[in-house]
């Protein structure tokens, strides 16, 4: 993302404060990468599908340019910067994109936006690491406008992601009791 916004505005007690900063941040900054992995079950002996734990993972980095104009935090390029990105790669060769704001025209295919709806069309669960603000933003950069209020987005998303939404900095917190749940931390951790 090209930023976070204020910490303190999104750190807010009320969730319905929490949720309009959210929105505020997702309107004016941008998605600048997708990671996506694919999990498949895979079968050990014979069919037996259901009764072991081997998966075939596909992970995916998407890199994102919004196409119209958007606000970025000097702290979050540092940030992404200190991780990795590589913003000549991205600036160079990153996948266009609008928002559904945007109307475009029948030769301009938002290859993101179809992606995003064939991940809801399979009507598999979607698993995220504090993913709250994850979710805002595809909401509004994908699929349309935020709502005003939190239950209707909290409503959309039920609809959405009908097969559940898994956000793993919630285990981490609050069902395994990490005194950390940041990726890094928790990963070493296990």
């Amino acid at each position: 993302m090209s930023g976070i916004g204020n910490r303190r505005d999104t750190m807010a007690r009320n969730s319905n404060e929490r949720f309009k900063a959210f929105c505020e941040i997702a309107k004016t900054r941008s998605i600048l990468s997708v990671g996506i992995s694919v999990f498949q079950k895979k079968a050990k002996n014979g069919n037996d599908v259901e009764n072991n734990s081997d998966f075939l993972v596909q992970t995916f980095n998407v890199m994102l340019l919004r196409k119209d104009s958007f606000m970025v935090e000097p702290a979050s390029l540092k940030f992404l910067l200190e991780h990795g990105f590589d913003f000549n790669t991205h600036y160079a060769k990153a996948i266009p994109y609008s928002t559904p704001q945007i109307k475009e025209t029948k030769k301009d295919v938002n290859t993101i936006s179809e992606l995003f709806f064939e991940i809801l069309r399979s009507s598999k669960p979607i698993v995220l690491h504090n993913g709250i603000l994850d979710l805002v933003f595809l909401y509004q950069n994908f699929y349309t406008d935020l709502p005003s209020s939190l239950s209707t987005f909290l409503a959309d998303l039920s609809v959405m992601f009908s097969a559940g939404v898994i956000d793993t900095k919630y285990i981490a917190e609050y069902h395994i009791g990490c005194s950390a749940t940041y990726l890094n931390y928790i990963f070493k951790k296990r």
